[in-house]
């Protein structure tokens, strides 16, 4: 099994320098004899079918370089020059001249939008276009989707209703109660409670692990991370307050985690939920 980067448009420069090479013969060489003719006359039908390749990989490269690499079974390796920051909160990597830092941004969505009644449809999608116009840099939101298990689910379920009512109950004894705090552990006490009324009414339920990426650039490590961290903050800050879910940085495993599922995922929910807890 041979390893080679392969693509498309390098194939496809490769084969038209041939047939610029064959035109150039054509058009050079004398025809002084029948030999050097016939020479001419082939440079010339090279110099066609060459081009006529070349166009074809560069227009139908994707089907065409997938077939060359499985008859020959050649395998493209990938670039592995990635490394965690000091700070263990972006990852890191380089071509050379500029630095590229990642960072990352994890979303705790209390209420799906298919649970929500229509009344409320409309204003949490018009939230969900506010909060993605808002945002100044490229993100990448990403979901994980799954059905959960519901062998102990239900007492899980019980417990984190109880939790999340004790701990709304304190925040609204206080005398200078935080709303934003109250509205949070609210719709999270609802997103328990609706799923627990769905496993009792055997329905198997969904659940998302979503997070956000954010990535800049510069010309040194420091600045790079920087920037990636301001960009994380102003990104978390804007979703939170648009969509009144619980954001927060991610780092060190957290962080090398969603890092990992970008190049593979678990392959099923119980792998995810070891991975998760």
């Amino acid at each position: 099994m041979v390893s080679v980067v392969l693509s498309a448009n390098k194939f496809a420069y490769v084969v038209l320098g041939i047939s610029a090479a064959a035109l150039l013969i054509a058009f050079t060489l004398p025809t002084a004899n029948d030999y050097l003719t016939f020479v001419k006359i082939l440079a010339t039908f090279l110099t066609a079918l060459t081009a006529l390749i070349s166009l074809l990989i560069y227009k139908y490269g994707y089907i065409i370089i997938p077939q060359i690499t499985k008859r020959l079974k050649i395998t493209t390796p990938l670039p592995l020059y990635f490394e965690i920051s000091p700070t263990q909160d972006t990852i890191l990597a380089t071509d050379g001249n500029l630095y590229y830092a990642s960072a990352f941004v994890g979303l705790n969505i209390f209420k799906s939008a298919i649970e929500r009644p229509e009344s409320e449809m409309t204003t949490y999608m018009k939230s969900f276009e506010r909060a993605i116009s808002g945002l100044r840099y490229v993100t990448k939101i990403s979901y994980l989707i799954y059905v959960i298990d519901i062998t102990k689910k239900r007492e899980s379920i019980k417990e984190k209703i109880y939790t999340v009512q004790y701990k709304l109950n304190r925040e609204r004894e206080k005398t200078d109660p935080d709303p934003i705090t109250i509205e949070k552990l609210e719709n999270e006490l609802a997103l328990w409670q609706t799923e627990l009324e769905r496993l009792t009414a055997g329905n198997k339920p969904m659940a998302i692990v979503a997070y956000v990426q954010t990535t800049a650039i510069g010309v040194s490590r420091e600045q790079a991370v920087a920037v990636a961290k301001r960009q994380a903050e102003e990104i978390k800050a804007w979703i939170q307050n648009s969509l009144a879910v619980d954001a927060r940085i991610l780092t060190a495993e957290d962080m090398l985690r969603c890092f990992d599922w970008e190049f593979m995922i678990p392959r099923e929910y119980a792998e995810l939920d070891q991975q998760l807890n």
